[in-house]
């Protein structure tokens, strides 16, 4: 019985002593040793509200290429983004049956800059200071990453017949 007692304290001990080491975020505008890697984009979606032809809906959309496109962090709270054109599947639901229509999206919109981390969110910055962005970092995982811009804003050809409004964006990354 004391052995066992003797074990449980111990273990709880060092469970203790690992969560604490879970746990110790950096001062704010610090670098986090969490988030830095590279990190490959996994799923781009979005959605919001559609309007055509006085109509209105709703439309869902999502990279089917993401693969290619990479964030590297780094711990000097610099990045640099390699971006390859994504080909964005929009589904439109206007009227009885939903209408697809797949666009490229060629604009890179960063291709480097510093990024700040404090607690769940994260702020990026270009270099030349033109763009900002803000997420909540929904999950950061081991080998993953997924983040929630706070101020979504995307830009689509003007050639698209729909008039979109974009009011969630959802980005996964993998290790």
């Amino acid at each position: 019985m004391k052995n066992a007692l003797y074990i449980i304290i111990l273990s709880l001990v060092f469970t203790s002593c690992l969560d604490e080491e879970k746990i110790t975020l950096p001062e704010p505008g610090e670098a986090s040793p969490h988030i830095v890697d590279k990190w490959e984009m996994e799923t781009f979606f979005f959605d919001g509200k559609a309007r055509m032809d006085g109509l209105t809906g709703r439309f869902d959309a999502h990279a089917t290429n993401p693969q290619g496109n990479y964030i590297t962090i780094k711990s000097d709270q610099s990045m640099k983004v390699q971006f390859h054109p994504l080909e964005i599947e929009f589904v439109i639901y206007i009227g009885p049956i939903p209408l697809t229509r797949t666009v490229t999206l060629e604009t890179e919109l960063i291709k480097e800059g510093k990024w700040y981390k404090e607690g769940d969110q994260l702020q990026v910055h270009s270099v030349n200071g033109e763009m900002m962005t803000n997420f909540e970092i929904e999950r950061l995982e081991t080998d993953r990453l997924v983040i929630i811009p706070t101020n979504p804003e995307m830009f689509i050809e003007d050639d698209f017949p729909i008039e979109i409004r974009i009011e969630d964006i959802w980005i996964s990354f993998k290790r």
